[in-house]
């Protein structure tokens, strides 16, 4: 049994002085210096909110131990709400959270991280979910709430919009907990909840839709209860656990839909989430006016594409109170209050592709508004207005990407007038014509051709004046015949061939670069007599407009060269190739990549004409000069590498047409992949090389795998 001493009294005392002394600092601190350390957001006022439960704590270990030495019982300390038992799924009386969306669907994965983290004793009781405008963060916290509310004993939820109102919603909670009087004074109200919280745990705060975390910060309570914070903007983990909220899986999209529209063909409701682009805001909107008005699907979608504008102003969801156009007019207001230029930015994305924008293509050019262009002289400008755009929920930046959902482009583009659109076409057509990577032929360049080429379609090449805009597709259809996608560049020719002749003649660079592109498929395919129908075309064009040694009519020529070389007229061939050869030196030296095209090509020839020797000769140094100035990487080095093993090859050195076919092949896996038409043929020469050996089974597995990439290539 304890027993108490003078020098255990004097243990006592010193402890009710520190508590005393607590208590006055705490005290003063909250009575005269609270207002300037809150509004700074000082770590002090956070640790003293925090740390005032010390001074309680020690007066109740005060209390217990003088009572041990009167011999009276100790009473614990209260740490929760002392709300008596519920019935099973009933709510708590202290509680004004939104209704319960009967249709809430998904978020699994969310609502799990949630619970772990504020079921945790961990320091991570406040979470911020961010996301878009119409993501469904304000249904996420409120599904929260009622999914775990057995574990609460107070939830509270606070509309953080509005910064200067939230004391008011603090004075509620504190009249709710019977705190003060109705007459009481509105500070005085805040500062009772807050003790209240700071004394009691069991609860759950929610700030929905709170614009950062400067403001609302100070107004976050401490204590030993969960706080749910909801917002757009995805700055907050320097105070609380950011959770990210994006759009829905495809599988929640369409489970929506269906709860909503029953009839909805699994079918039909995929193609809506489609094109809605997964927004659970606009899922909703869509599936109510399919549940309304009982409209078919597919005139929804029609109308959608044509109004989106209109649509997502219309009949709002009973579990979204603002519809998404509404959503996004405030936020882009609001941003326009904030910041013109980037404003401007936002109105120009709109008119990009959905896809993830590379932020290298935002520069400075002449062309864009003053306030833009100012923005943008700088990287740190350049980030600044990219971060507004996070931080209204209109754009979401990822590393070196900014990405508009494609309804708010959708609808912000239904909205202007039609100089908007020519002007913005006029803007982002010098934008990425500035951005191009290069000709489409280094493969260490290909990423970046594969985040602009979808911005390139959404600007419709096919119906644009734009010369550089023209010309930048027609090298985006070559990008995709050498990396292989050979359907694709056809298409893509053919379609605007079609549209541009009639309108800018035949003569126009465009259209040459398409006929000359087709040429190249053509031969690829194997019809070199379509293929030497275009390429003479383009190359009579080429030398009446350009004249004879320009790098266009020489690059035509040969490929004519190589047309008539595969339908077998090979003197007329190395004729022409010879000619070239000696132009291309003369007027651009030999460290120009078109004369070793050239000089490739007159080996070839060579070859087949039966001078073998001289052709592997030549093509030994094509081979060196390619490796010198593209580096023995490119795809066109690997090939040049390929035609030294063929003339080993034809030499009748094989096992050295073997070694070097084999490296080569590795390189073309390594670089192009295994799927590559160029690894394929390479794979190809490699299994001859491999039957004259007399090495057939090694020879058939190959030619077996050759057949496989075939038939996948074809499907």
């Amino acid at each position: 049994m304890f027993k108490w001493s003078r020098r255990g009294s004097r243990v006592v005392t010193i402890v009710a002085v520190v508590v005393l002394v607590a208590a006055g600092v705490t005290l003063l601190v909250r009575r005269g210096l609270a207002d300037g350390l809150a509004a700074s957001n000082s770590p002090v006022w956070h640790w003293l909110e925090r740390g005032s439960w010390l001074a309680g704590l020690l007066a109740v270990i005060v209390t217990v131990l003088s009572a041990r030495k009167a011999g009276e019982p100790a009473t614990p300390p209260v740490t929760a709400t002392q709300e008596p038992a519920r019935e099973p799924g009933s709510l708590p009386s202290l509680w004004n959270v939104p209704g319960r969306n009967i249709s809430f669907v998904g978020r699994e994965a969310i609502l799990a991280h949630l619970r772990t983290r504020l079921a945790s004793d961990g320091a991570a009781v406040v979470m911020a979910l961010h996301g878009w405008g119409g993501v469904g963060k304000t249904q996420l916290a409120a599904e929260y709430a009622h999914r775990y509310v057995a574990d609460y004993d107070l939830v509270w939820w606070i509309a953080a919009e509005q910064t200067e109102l939230l004391g008011e919603q603090f004075g509620a909670l504190a009249a709710a907990l019977g705190l003060v009087s109705d007459d009481s004074d509105a500070g005085d109200a805040e500062r009772e909840a807050r003790a209240y919280l700071r004394r009691h745990g069991r609860w759950l705060v929610v700030f929905d839709n709170a614009e950062g975390p400067g403001a609302l910060w100070p107004a976050v309570p401490a204590g030993p209860g969960h706080t749910i914070i909801t917002s757009r903007n995805p700055a907050w983990s320097q105070v609380a656990a950011p959770v990210p909220v994006d759009v829905f899986a495809r599988a929640e999209s369409t489970a929506l839909l269906r709860r909503q529209v029953p009839a909805l063909s699994a079918t039909a409701a995929d193609r809506m989430a489609d094109m809605l682009g997964d927004l659970p805001l606009a899922i909703a909107q869509a599936g109510g006016m399919l549940a309304e008005t009982g409209i078919p699907a597919e005139t929804y979608l029609a109308e959608l594409a044509e109004r989106a504008h209109i649509l997502m102003g219309e009949s709002p969801s009973p579990s979204y109170p603002v519809p998404l156009a509404a959503t996004l007019h405030i936020s882009r207001d609001r941003l326009l209050a904030d910041d013109i230029a980037a404003v401007q930015l936002f109105h120009l994305c709109c008119w990009f592709g959905p896809e993830p924008i590379p932020v290298a293509v935002f520069t400075p050019d002449p062309s864009l508004p003053a306030e833009l262009r100012e923005s943008l002289q700088t990287p740190l400008g350049q980030r600044r207005l990219l971060g507004k755009l996070s931080r209204y929920g209109l754009g979401k930046v990822d590393g070196d990407t900014l990405q508009l959902h494609r309804l708010v482009q959708a609808i912000q583009r239904g909205g202007s007038h039609a100089d908007d659109h020519v002007a913005a076409r006029r803007l982002i057509a010098n934008l990425l014509s500035k951005a191009r990577p290069d000709d489409g032929r280094d493969p260490r360049r290909w990423s970046e051709w594969a985040m602009l080429a979808p911005h390139i379609l959404a600007q419709s090449p096919q119906d644009s004046p734009d010369a550089n805009l023209r010309i930048l597709a027609t090298d985006m259809i070559w990008y995709f015949l050498v990396r292989g996608d050979t359907r694709i560049a056809e298409s893509l020719a053919l379609q605007w061939l079609a549209a541009w002749t009639p309108r800018f003649g035949p003569d126009d660079e465009a259209v040459l670069h398409c006929t000359n592109h087709l040429g190249q498929l053509s031969r690829i395919s194997g019809d070199y007599v379509r293929a030497r129908r275009y390429d003479e075309d383009a190359h009579r064009r080429f030398r009446r407009i350009f004249g004879e040694n320009d790098r266009r009519t020489l690059t035509s020529a040969c490929n004519l060269a190589q047309d008539l070389h595969r339908l077998g007229h090979l003197e007329i061939a190395r004729e022409m190739h010879e000619d070239i050869l000696k132009r291309r030196r003369d007027v651009f030296g030999d460290d120009y990549e078109g004369f070793f095209v050239s000089s490739s090509e007159l080996a070839s020839t060579l070859r087949d004409l039966g001078e073998r020797e001289a052709a592997h000769e030549l093509h030994r140094q094509t081979y060196s000069g390619y490796r010198r100035i593209l580096g023995r990487d490119h795809p066109d080095t690997l090939s040049s590498a390929m035609n030294v093993a063929l003339d080993l090859h034809a030499l009748g050195r094989f096992a050295e047409a073997r070694k070097l076919h084999s490296q080569t092949l590795a390189d073309f896996e390594r670089i192009l992949g295994r799927d590559h038409p160029d690894t394929i043929r390479s794979a190809e020469h490699l299994a001859r090389s491999l039957r004259k050996l007399g090495r057939r089974r090694a020879a058939r597995r190959l030619e077996a795998d050759i057949a496989a990439r075939r038939d996948k290539e074809h499907k």
